[in-house]
């Protein structure tokens, strides 16, 4: 038996012997220290051990694999088709459409044998070999600095990356991606990441459009829209972050109530991006990046099931001196 801890609880590991009786891992809280022995009971308490765990126990049947076993199996089916073919020179475009389906198929990544090291090797090794050296100059410039012309603020779902959407190459986009791509107000003390993303972007890249992107089947809206009214929550950040775009809720259910909860979650999709971007009017520097022309705002809409996407331009009529409230007149929005 062995015992490490993880997070404030006892991880206890038992032998195959062991198992066979107890047929668990215990998982329990602990105090992760035990005596040498009843005489020196007043010595301090000695670590059972010291060391992170990083792998569970291996299982009690290693399965045995040879190398060679699908290569077996794949020239066996090869050598039949061809046995086949001289035999019936007739069934030649036959065999050859079948050996191309079997090397499909031996070549296809199985999800039970994913190895996730490999797919993260194979994944530069290919981004290497077909962007990186076939475009040095590009890298070379990069290698100096970068001057991006776009800060893009999408959201952190996996099927709606904002580069492979819209063909951003390395040095095109500044990207921040976050549950629901959100942007919170100006706020020194709360949220402040996004704060130093929009000034390093801002006022050291000098980037010349900020654009957020919101998309179909956003799960954090859908968080956001199953609120309960009494603004309770449940998750310990999710719900508290998506609470940024309120406003955006607020007026969907307004205007929309009578509309399905899917219909309203497409709504407030759209409708969030605009609260985002109206937020972006609260940070000094962007309302001065405005009026100097320097700088301009733009939404976009990304349908990942129809395979469609919208940009549109929020043209504000801007002053230096514009309020937290100024914004709020200016989209009509309640503050609390």
């Amino acid at each position: 038996m062995s015992t490490a801890s993880i997070n404030g609880c006892c991880l206890t590991t038992f032998s195959a012997t062991a198992q066979k009786s107890l047929k668990r891992l215990a998982l329990r809280p602990s105090v992760f220290a035990t005596l040498e022995s009843s005489s020196s009971s007043t010595s301090l308490p000695r670590l059972i051990r010291d060391q992170p765990v990083f792998a569970a126990p291996s299982p009690l049947i290693t399965p045995i694999l040879r190398e060679d076993m699908a290569k077996d199996s794949y020239e066996e089916a090869i050598a039949a088709l061809e046995k086949l073919l001289s035999e019936k020179e007739e069934l030649g475009p036959v065999a050859a459409a079948k050996i191309d389906q079997i090397t499909a198929e031996l070549q296809t990544p199985d999800s039970k044998t994913f190895d996730p090291v490999e797919r993260i090797k194979n994944g530069f090794i290919k981004f290497k070999r077909e962007t990186y050296e076939t475009s040095p100059a590009l890298f070379g410039e990069l290698a100096k600095g970068q001057s991006p012309k776009y800060m893009v603020f999408a959201c952190a779902d996996s099927r709606v990356c904002p580069s492979v959407v819209l063909g951003f190459g390395p040095g095109e986009a500044f990207t921040i991606r976050n549950i629901a791509n959100m942007v919170p107000q100006y706020d020194k003390l709360k949220y402040s990441g996004v704060g130093a993303a929009v000034e390093y972007a801002v006022l050291h890249l000098k980037v010349e459009h900020i654009v957020v992107i919101g998309h179909s089947a956003c799960g954090g809206i859908k968080g956001l829209m199953s609120i309960p009214e009494d603004g309770s929550t449940s998750t310990d950040f999710i719900e508290d972050w998506v609470k940024i775009c309120l406003p955006a809720r607020n007026k969907v259910k307004a205007e929309h109530g009578g509309a399905t909860f899917a219909e309203q979650c497409t709504h407030c999709e759209k409708e969030a991006v605009n609260v985002s971007l109206g937020n972006l009017l609260t940070y000094p520097f962007v309302r001065d990046g405005l009026v100097k022309k320097t700088l301009a705002l733009k939404g976009g809409y990304y349908d990942f099931v129809k395979g469609s996407f919208e940009l549109w331009g929020l043209e504000f009529g801007l002053s230096a001196s514009l309020s937290v409230r100024d914004v709020a007149t200016i989209l009509h929005w309640k503050l609390y």
